[in-house]
């Protein structure tokens, strides 16, 4: 092995032949790229495999299958009464959206299982391994991603928003200088107060309560208990709609 360059990439194979150790060394600086190209192939096949149960068990989950659902009802209606069914912008953009929603998951399915019969067969030796293929599974692992948010988007069509609350004094200052920040993101701006005033939430005040007595008569009786209530005056609650981002 000292005839050969420290950083000489060798094949070493060691054997035993009549009680004595011989060894076949071989130069070849592409066999280990090649090996671990042959690891990455392995791997992709089962880490593909895996991605096709994933979308599988997503097909077979609560969101799928509440928007299946939904899309039945919808296609009933269409069936029964076309007319009024596509006059009802609201419910013909939902079903527009839908089936939109469904052809993309068939989509991305379709092609998941393209890329693992593609490994399965190279692995095999049956076909030509093209490491290009990592790119496309890489990217389609993205789409999936975006589809699966696509779909809690349609099964909770509120799910997009988040509430930014201010809470204390001056709050006009805060206001001030979040505003800006919010309208430059796009963001819709709804402002709404709450008022908390300590006087008026611990004020005792009378209610009316049905209760049973001895004899199991139902009787209304007045009680005294605490407001413990806000008071709301339009002024600040902002809803920001924001798109959710993969982390």
């Amino acid at each position: 092995m000292n005839t050969f360059e420290y950083d000489e990439q060798l094949v070493v194979n060691i054997s035993l032949w009549e009680n004595q150790l011989v060894m076949d060394i071989e130069s070849d600086p592409f066999k280990f790229d090649l090996l671990l190209e042959e690891l990455e192939k392995y791997q992709y096949a089962d880490h593909t495999s895996d991605l096709r149960r994933r979308i599988q068990a997503l097909k077979e989950g609560s969101f799928f299958v509440k928007m299946m659902s939904d899309l039945d009802i919808l296609e009933r209606e269409k069936r029964n009464k076309p007319t009024k069914f596509w006059k009802n912008e609201k419910k013909a953009e939902r079903y527009t959206l839908y089936l939109t929603t469904v052809q993309k998951i068939d989509d991305l399915t379709q092609i998941i299982e393209n890329y693992e019969d593609e490994l399965a067969m190279s692995c095999m030796s049956l076909i030509s391994y093209r490491p290009q293929i990592i790119e496309k599974i890489k990217t389609w692992e993205d789409s999936y991603f975006d589809y699966k948010v696509e779909l809690f988007n349609r099964v909770n069509p509120q799910s997009n928003q988040a509430k930014f609350y201010i809470i204390g004094n001056n709050v006009n200052i805060f206001y001030e200088f979040y505003k800006p920040l919010f309208e430059a993101k796009n963001y819709q701006i709804k402002a709404k107060l709450i008022w908390y005033r300590e006087a008026y939430f611990n004020e005792m005040i009378v209610i009316e309560k049905e209760v049973k007595n001895d004899k199991d008569i139902v009787e209304i009786v007045e009680m005294k208990k605490k407001r413990e209530q806000y008071i709301f005056t339009d002024l600040m609650k902002i809803i920001a709609t924001i798109r959710i981002r993969r982390q």
